[in-house]
């Protein structure tokens, strides 16, 4: 750790000469610079007075700390860039969960991606102010907050005499040029990433999946609460992509599937769960869904099968659905020496063709 030299060759300059504030601009002094044991000038590194107290300066790579000396005055305010990292940490973090809690009152249909999106950008909203709106030193003050702090492995310093004291009382030290003054602290990113995890739980709960599957032969429109989706071609065969995946907010809805010729084929009002999947099928009285359970290890490797209850074509599905329409996994030769485990799909066919359910 290093600390201030009362020996230092360097003079302190005269509090009569203090620099005009550059804290407000857009890049201070670079130094290249080693902190063990390194040696400051005895002034005051924001006004150029007479240093009476010290304030480690510490590098977030390694830990390395600078003592930095500042007078009375200048100490008061260099505590401000933490102050202000707070301020920023916090306003993001209730913008980004804020933001996280309401966007399912606000949009009645949407993907992970696009909740993710929006809690991010609300999240960044304050480092973006941070970033733009730099507060200015005041009067004979060379910063509004600290005068020198670490820039990556580089050390600034808001005065050019400061940091020429600190070349002049360094072996090794050297200007690096003009780098950008600091202002971004790595907890001012708490809110977008605090504000991802817990929008995931979020969308989880408030939006639960339903996907929409077309057995009627000819392509039809899908209408959510009186309102236009789109389009879900027909399909027949058993595909994990069949059908028309969507996340909506969770309570009552009205379901509609019309054919291109105007035929209403469903017109039904239905509750989604959150937590749960769900599975509309308009058109598919001549199929039937059931539920498929590969039990696998030690304990039993065996397949159940419960078949779903046809009701106006809609199904409230298990939380633990692990697939959409494709087999569970043929389990492997070692499989039987574990512990155990089960796996839960969705299947469907015609229901001349369905296997028997424990239920038949």
């Amino acid at each position: 750790m290093a600390s201030m030299d009362e020996g230092d060759s360097v003079s302190a300059p005269s509090a009569s000469v203090r620099q005009p504030g550059r804290g407000g601009e857009a890049s201070w002094y670079g130094v290249s610079l080693s902190p063990l044991a390194a040696r400051v000038p005895p002034s005051c590194a924001c006004c150029g007075a007479a240093a009476t107290r010290s304030l480690a300066a510490r590098r977030a790579s390694d830990g390395a700390e600078l003592l930095v000396g500042y007078c009375t005055e200048c100490m008061a305010h260099a505590g401000r860039d933490g102050t202000r990292t707070l301020a920023v940490a916090l306003a993001s973090l209730l913008l980004a969960t804020t933001v996280g809690v309401a966007w399912p009152l606000l949009a009645l249909t949407s993907s992970l991606a696009a909740h993710l999106a929006v809690v991010v950008c609300a999240g960044l909203l304050p480092l973006a102010f941070a970033a733009l709106v730099r507060p200015s030193a005041p009067a004979g003050h060379a910063a509004w907050g600290r005068a020198v702090a670490w820039s990556g492995q580089k050390l600034v310093c808001a005065r050019h005499d400061y940091a020429t004291a600190l070349i002049e009382s360094n072996p090794g030290a050297r200007f690096v040029g003009e780098r950008l003054a600091p202002w971004f602290s790595a907890w001012m990113t708490a809110g977008p990433v605090l504000g991802l995890i817990g929008s995931t739980f979020v969308h989880g709960l408030y939006y639960p999946s339903l996907r929409v599957l077309n057995l009627s032969g000819e392509r039809f429109e899908l209408l959510l609460d009186g309102k236009r989706v789109g389009h879900v071609e027909a399909s027949s065969v058993e595909s994990p992509a069949a059908g028309r995946e969507l996340s909506l907010t969770a309570g009552k809805h009205r379901l509609q599937a019309r054919s291109e010729s105007g035929t209403v084929l469903s017109n039904v009002e239905v509750t989604l769960k959150s937590g749960k999947a769900h599975l509309y099928a308009p058109g598919s009285a001549e199929y039937c869904f059931w539920l498929e359970r590969q039990s696998y290890g030690r304990a039993r490797l065996e397949i159940e099968r419960t078949r779903l209850v046809a009701d106006d074509y809609f199904w409230t599905l298990p939380a633990d659905l692990d697939g959409w329409f494709t087999p569970p996994p043929d389990p492997g030769a070692g499989e039987q020496a574990l512990s155990g485990g089960v796996v839960t799909t969705l299947r469907q066919a015609r229901c001349a063709q369905a296997p028997l359910s424990e239920q038949d």
